[in-house]
């Protein structure tokens, strides 16, 4: 096998300045033409090998993305600020997760960096932001500057910048309702009566009691959020999506995506057990699986669900792997509260890596269009109109 590999003489100089993240951009487009290159692949895979063997640093940008993706592929440990690897692992096996991963979100960060783009006006990335109505029907106004107590009949509600907490006053406070609305844009966390974490996403809603009181505890939610329930066997949690469909808990930790402009709903699970009911039809969630809802399909189980991709909102993460162009640009127009027009249908493109919420628009629409989209930009920005 030795003789069959085919070398090229730039490719272990392109090597090191990969791993010390110290490449220029002429470097980089040369760095990832050889990749593109299958007949490489040998000689990678003796420098990975190498570079390994003799406890090379891995660079920290490197170092988080990787570690979680050979440890759930193999056994391999993390020890300091390296990666051993045990020898039975298939060093094949590392050069696939390695390119299929780390190298695509380098690629995408290098790209989205050094390669500003300039768009007619652009546009902030989403924040926290929030409106609070009360029962009786007014409303509060949050973001990530607010501090301030807000007083109801037997709770008080505290602000601390993009979170809301709750506090029962006395043992026979009157339930009332409250709900928290996201808009475009917006994202923000509440902790309810009963010290429940509940994380939401743009263009989402929660509806919820000032004191949990009765046999449950019931709340309600549009769009998407993140849940980290506090357990009380005396008095389960549900999560009502819509008339059909609910999700039941004792206390765990689980995702749910219930935008009714989107095809599906999802609820993903983390830690504990969940119980997904629509109609007449339940299934019962284990940790590391995902129920889906679709239409007139029904509920599916998919048992290996990628909980890392479910959860990179509440993370401060786009994550774009293997994704549709039509989902990306939900995506985007919810954060960035923006439109997007196809003109003439939707392309058929499938995107690859990983990007930070916190970029504004032109980073986003810089690396769309290294990917070949093609699009027009419109009304300061706002509206974004793909062509084909």
């Amino acid at each position: 096998m030795q003789n069959d590999i085919q070398y090229n003489d730039e490719l272990p100089d392109l090597y090191r300045k990969f791993l010390a993240n110290n490449m220029s951009e002429e470097e980089f487009q040369r760095w990832n033409a050889l990749l593109a290159e299958k007949k490489h692949d040998g000689e990678l895979l003796q420098l990975m090998k190498k570079a390994w063997d003799e406890t090379v640093e891995v660079p920290d940008y490197m170092l988080e993305d990787m570690d979680l993706r050979l440890q759930r592929a193999s056994d391999a440990k993390p020890v300091g600020n390296r990666v051993h690897f045990i020898r039975r692992w298939s060093w094949a096996a590392a050069v696939a997760v390695l390119l299929a991963g780390t190298v695509t979100d380098y690629y995408m960060s290098r790209r989205v960096s050094q390669q500003p783009v300039t768009v007619v006006a652009d546009i902030a990335p989403g924040s926290n932001k929030a409106i609070l109505t009360l029962a009786d029907g007014s409303t509060v106004t949050l973001d990530s500057a607010g501090h301030q107590v807000i007083r109801q009949a037997g709770a008080i509600v505290q602000q601390n910048g993009g979170q809301l907490q709750y506090h029962v006053q006395g043992g026979t406070a009157s339930v009332s309702y409250n709900v928290l609305t996201t808009p475009r844009g917006g994202q923000f966390q509440v902790k309810l009566p009963d010290g429940t974490m509940v994380w939401l996403n743009a263009a989402s809603s929660l509806r919820y009691p000032t004191v949990f009181t009765g046999k449950e505890r019931l709340v309600e939610i549009t769009g998407e959020a993140y849940f980290e329930v506090t357990k009380d066997v005396r008095q389960p949690f549900k999560v009502q999506i819509d008339e059909k469909t609910a999700v039941e808990v004792l206390g765990t930790h689980f995702n749910v995506n219930a935008y009714a402009s989107d095809p599906q709903f999802t609820t993903t699970l983390l830690e504990g057990a969940v119980r997904v009911r629509q109609g007449n039809n339940s299934l019962l969630l284990h940790p590391g699986q995902q129920v889906r809802i679709k239409g007139e399909e029904g509920m599916r189980l998919q048992k290996d669900a990628d909980i890392d991709k479910a959860i990179a909102w509440k993370n401060g993460l786009f994550d774009f792997n293997d994704v549709q162009l039509e989902e990306l640009m939900r995506q985007v127009a919810r954060w960035y509260d923006i439109e997007v027009v196809y003109e003439k249908g939707i392309p058929d493109v499938e995107f690859v890596g990983k990007m930070g919420r916190d970029v504004p628009l032109s980073v986003l629409l810089k690396w769309l269009r290294d990917f070949d989209l093609h699009f027009r930009v419109e009304q300061d920005g706002r509206r974004i109109i793909i062509t084909p």
